[in-house]
């Protein structure tokens, strides 16, 4: 096949017959997962043996970029695209052609007698789906990915992936997982089918069929016309890719000029090409967990869309409720409404807000980016650490994101004044208020929405301060410590976090007592480490206790006062031990809280919970006040991930 990729419906043979696939850095990085790698296996490995069935594998829309001289291959060019849509599994595709090859050239080195047809046909393999040897610019692959990936994608072809090779994105990492999932995959029908040779023979003709609909394109826009309309495979769309591909459309058609329109649509591209970098970034964060791109864009809905906007929308669509907190989970729609809007009365204005949108949501994810990669040896990182160790964080992001650009204007120690508030919140409201989840979260939007448009710092933390005293005030939150049911009502985490500055606060009164403890370590439970020890133990069939003792323990046992942190080794097989046998183990405790009741108490009673107690909340009164900035810890003692 000569002639250039045409609307039609293609075999991946004749899709790989003198093309080449370059996916554009505006385009998403690779994420299949071993989910979607066993899909296309399951699908594969089905359809073997049955005749004359074909396999549709959805859409491929591409970009025509120009030719590639083969001057060393009878003159004949290859074409050149950009893969719009359809990256994921041409991707795939070509990482399993490649494990086949590797297996089959593996299979060679042990049965050399039939090396001749084998041989064949893995050159022919190669020169179809893998690599343009004739280009006259040595090995250079048929897909061509976007930064670090192409080099990782390099040792892929090349059959080299030594256990040290450097992995710097996570899409790096699920190229490399990609590749030895198929290899384990042609391992094990290796070891269990006596007809190897057969088995592949049947499934690369099944490759080589795989059907698919190419859409080929003149500029990116146009495939907008047709990207969330047809019936794709492969990982569904996220809402950013929706957004993309709608707002792209809505410039294609509202810029008539085609000068104007493709330096607005690259604008667009450069905008998402730096977005796309920072969703790598964030992905390989220690410090933020479970955030994907979908809620980094809404939290940016939340700071960004203006008030006006969000009541109309919601009015016109019959909610009672005008809140962000309302509009937030129906962010995608209302953004095309919004667009929608301005697009039917005014172009020009449509086009001047997308341009605002995409800049400032690209800002925004930039932010979000720096957050997730602080590692400074400073106060800031302190304070980022312990929010985001607590888990708390939830209805505080897009305000920490929004407040995250006024960072290089104020001094660290006021910023970190703020982080320090927002912890504060965090922990009262949800930790030890045990409020529910979505407890305060309209006002903390609309705090966001107001930091944006240009509220003051102090503003805000004048703000959080009011959210304090409403949600979890001074009387609540120390009678929630007093509970009797301390430890039934709290989660572990909290409870850890909580002990864990009691705990360092102590150690700074000892100082060179033991060996530094690590927030995070301690709180998310590291390997089932850092357990809860009931000093009093839980179950009283050990303690003797006559039944006026049996009441007052029953009362008590959960209590705050009653409670310490162990190492789950010790913990284990001494926890239902009374006090008096279990005692001389907390001796050596990892923790100064715990040696600390050793020497303090020679026996343990109501007196003595109580005691404890009142210090405790003592602590936690001046730790977590919203009035004082109170760092019992200096950032020297940030735990090293």
């Amino acid at each position: 096949m000569s002639d250039k990729l045409r609307n039609d419906d293609y075999s991946l043979e004749k899709l790989f017959s003198r093309n080449i696939f370059e996916i554009p850095e505006y385009q998403r990085y690779y994420s299949w997962g071993k989910s979607n790698l066993n899909d296309l296996w399951n699908d594969l490995t089905n359809i073997m043996g049955e005749v004359d069935r074909e396999h549709y594998m959805g859409t491929v829309i591409c970009k025509y970029e120009g030719k590639e001289s083969a001057k060393e291959f009878g003159g004949v060019d290859f074409f050149k695209y950009h893969t719009v849509d359809g990256q994921q599994r041409i991707t795939t595709l070509v990482i399993l052609i490649n494990a086949i090859v590797s297996e089959l050239e593996g299979y060679l080195n042990k049965n050399k007698t039939e090396k001749g047809d084998i041989q064949n046909e893995i050159d022919n393999i190669k020169k179809r789906f893998l690599t343009n040897t004739q280009i006259g610019r040595g090995n250079s692959s048929k897909l061509v990915l976007q930064g670090d990936d192409q080099d990782v994608l390099s040792y892929i072809l090349d059959d080299y992936l030594p256990n040290d090779i450097p992995l710097d994105t996570p899409s790096g990492e699920r190229l490399v997982e990609a590749w030895r999932f198929y290899k384990e995959k042609l391992k094990k029908v290796k070891k269990e089918n006596d007809d190897f040779i057969g088995f592949i023979d049947e499934l690369i003709q099944r490759i080589r069929e795989l059907q698919f609909m190419v859409y080929q394109i003149e500029s990116e826009e146009q495939a907008t016309l047709i990207f969330e309309s047809v019936n794709d495979r492969g990982k569904g769309l996220t809402n950013l890719e929706k957004t993309k591909s709608f707002l792209m459309h809505k410039l294609y058609l509202s810029v008539d000029n085609p000068g104007e329109r493709t330096k607005k649509i690259n604008n667009v591209k450069r905008n998402f090409k730096i977005i796309y970098k920072s969703i790598q970034d964030i992905e390989y964060s220690d410090l933020v967990k479970d955030v994907d791109e979908d809620a980094v864009q809404r939290y940016h809905f939340i700071s960004y869309m203006p008030q006006d906007k969000v009541k109309e929308y919601l009015k016109k669509n019959d909610f009672n409720n005008y809140t962000r907190r309302r509009a937030a989970p129906k962010y995608l729609d209302l953004l095309k409404w919004w667009f929608e809007e301005l697009y039917s009365k005014d172009k020009n204005k449509c086009v001047n807000m997308i341009d605002d949108y995409t800049q400032e949501l690209q800002k925004f994810f930039k932010r979000f980016d720096e957050i997730s990669q602080y590692n400074e040896d400073d106060i800031i990182n302190w304070e980022l650490i312990k929010i985001f160790t607590m888990g708390r964080v939830a209805n505080f992001y897009p305000l920490i994101v929004t407040a995250w650009d006024r960072l290089s204007k104020l001094a660290k120690n006021e910023f970190a004044d703020f982080l320090q508030l927002v912890e504060v919140a965090a922990f009262r409201i949800y930790g030890i208020g045990n409020r529910r989840s979505n407890t305060g979260q309209s006002r903390f939007y609309n705090l966001a929405h107001d930091l944006y448009k240009d509220s003051s710092l102090e503003e805000i933390k004048d703000e959080l301060k009011e959210a304090i005293d409403d949600y979890e005030p001074d009387d609540d939150f120390i009678n929630d410590l007093k509970t009797e049911r301390f430890y039934k009502k709290m989660t572990r985490s909290d409870i850890r976090y909580l002990f864990y500055f009691y705990d360092q606060r102590k150690r700074d009164r000892k100082k060179g007592v033991d060996i530094e403890t690590h927030l995070p370590m301690v709180v998310r439970n590291s390997d089932n480490k850092f357990t809860i020890d009931h000093i009093w133990p839980q179950k009283g069939n050990k303690l003797n206790l006559n039944e006026e003792e049996k009441v007052i323990w029953e009362k008590s046992k959960h209590r705050l006062g009653n409670l310490t942190l162990a190492t789950g080794q010790r913990n284990s097989s001494w926890k239902d031990n009374p006090y008096e046998k279990k005692r001389n183990r907390y001796e050596d405790s990892d923790f100064e809280i715990t040696r600390e009741i050793y020497r303090k108490f020679d026996n343990w009673n109501l007196h003595g919970i109580q005691q404890r107690e009142e210090a405790l909340i003592e602590f936690a009164k001046k730790r977590w006040s919203k009035n004082r900035v109170e760092r019992n810890l200096t950032y020297s003692k940030i735990p090293q991930f």
